[in-house]
């Protein structure tokens, strides 16, 4: 699976919250590494209710999600490094092959 760096984190771990609060929550305690939110709730959690979080990658041209992490998370930079082995050109394939 194209979206699954190897070596480094399982899709089948991937656990959906039924709302973004929980999410968020989660996020906060230390619970999740990362979470996938729409760009509007990433800016009310970092901006109206002052949650430490950090945006590192937006997809383009599709709906606004974001991938969140924990302030600091060291999961951040592993997938920053994923991100730039996979290149623009892949990252464009995987989002069109499953967002659009």
């Amino acid at each position: 699976n194209d979206l699954e760096p190897k070596g480094y984190y399982s899709l089948s771990k991937v656990k959906l919250y039924p709302t973004y609060n929980e999410t968020m929550a989660d996020l906060k305690n230390g619970n999740l590494d990362l979470a996938f939110i729409e760009e509007p709730v990433y800016f009310t959690f970092k901006n109206k209710k002052k949650m430490p979080i950090e945006s590192r990658y937006v997809f383009k041209n599709v709906d606004q999600l974001g991938i969140a992490f924990k302030k600091g998370s060291p999961v951040r930079d592993d997938f920053n490094l994923w991100l730039k082995e996979q290149g623009p050109q892949k990252i464009s394939g995987i989002v069109d092959s499953w967002m659009k």
